[in-house]
């Protein structure tokens, strides 16, 4: 490598460095950080992209599932601890990428119940400051708070339906926070699902409620969305253009550590496209935009949506070729595509279903 690399190499390094040190003071200049680490369409369960069978911790793929009929992609997987801006395909290789997608990947959890799986973190705002007593009489934070201590409410994990369905199902699942490296397990932060916020089966979608044992682990997830939301918006115009021809995946393959996967859009097709599905997509999204407005009420679109009983919508289906594996169902896909929020563009994450019978690409709904 010649010196004049060398100092190239070096320069994007210190660029990523800089940026990561803007956001947290820029946002937040009374935080103290020094906690923070650097880290087709499916309509049956026969073919979703499920792992029915625990899967051992594990450093490689290979060993942690050695008959995944998806090992021909074991490779395409980075661990997300060794992520850096030279894993980025030539076309988006821009610092700020590398800071967003590293701010987003805090937001996504691992979650095991009969299933491995993944879900990413939603803030529920009208939770946030909750408090409620601890139900789990077997809580293994027990010896430390005693038997009747307080959790903390505000989040919420989002997955497909497929996964988790019902309340018990949602109380059963244990989420785990912050597991980037099996080197550092001390990191993790495990709880327990509450109960399910929001479901809908036609878009094999789930919202359920995650209480924290510890507050500042809430602050700790706003925290790292809301320096993601900004390095978003930090992403020149022409890189974000050109984001929409990839398809990135944060997962947990087969229970493993976190890794992120990217591949390309290869397609887009409508489900659901009848004159009256199109007249209730079109009415729900002008609710949307009246809660938001309304001092930013999103809850209130939230129960108007619960009440609808799984109402048939039109819905757009991507195809994208990036790795996944059993245990990446419910993974946040980036795609590119953002909705008006408060009048800015934010970046929307879909949720990754699993593997379509006929062409053999994965699919997520948008």
């Amino acid at each position: 490598m010649t010196t004049n690399h060398m100092h190239q190499k070096r320069n994007k390094v210190e660029l990523v460095s800089d940026f990561h040190s803007t956001c947290r003071h820029k946002l937040f200049p009374t935080i103290d950080h020094s906690y923070l680490t650097n880290d087709g369409y499916c309509e049956e369960d026969s073919f979703l992209d499920i792992d029915y069978q625990e899967a051992d911790y594990g450093n490689e793929l290979d060993l942690a599932a050695p008959s995944c009929d998806k090992s021909g992609q074991h490779d395409d997987f980075i661990e997300f601890h060794n992520f850096t801006l030279n894993d980025l395909p030539e076309d988006i290789r821009h610092p700020t990428v590398v800071v967003w997608l590293r701010y987003s990947a805090q937001l996504v959890v691992r979650l095991s119940h009969k299933v491995n799986a993944t879900g990413r973190v939603f803030i529920i705002r009208d939770h946030l400051e909750k408090e409620y007593p601890c139900k789990n009489q077997r809580c293994p934070y027990n010896q430390l708070l005693g038997n009747k201590h307080i959790v903390y409410g505000g989040l919420g994990i989002i997955t497909n339906k497929h996964v988790v369905e019902s309340n018990k199902q949602a109380r059963e699942t244990r989420v785990e926070f912050f597991y980037h490296n099996d080197d550092r397990r001390d990191l993790i932060v495990k709880e327990n699902g509450r109960g399910v916020h929001l479901t809908d089966h036609n878009l094999d979608y789930t919202v359920f409620t995650c209480n924290m044992h510890r507050p500042e682990f809430v602050h700790h997830i706003k925290m790292c969305k809301d320096i993601a939301k900004h390095a978003w918006e930090c992403i020149p115009e022409s890189i974000r253009e050109i984001l929409k021809k990839f398809a990135i995946v944060i997962s947990h393959p087969h229970g493993t550590s976190k890794r992120i996967s990217i591949g390309n859009v290869v397609g887009i097709e409508k489900k659901g496209n009848s004159k009256s599905a199109n007249q209730i997509t079109l009415a729900l999204r002008d609710l949307f935009k009246i809660c938001e407005k309304n001092n930013n009420a999103l809850w209130r679109f939230d129960f108007y949506y619960s009440l609808m009983n799984d109402t048939t919508l039109t819905v757009r289906v991507t195809f994208y070729d990036a790795a996944t594996c059993p245990g990446s169902s419910g993974a946040p896909v980036y795609t590119g595509n953002t909705s008006m929020e408060n009048g800015k563009k934010v970046v929307i994450p879909h949720t990754h279903r699993g593997r379509h019978p006929l062409n053999g690409f994965n699919n997520c709904y948008i």
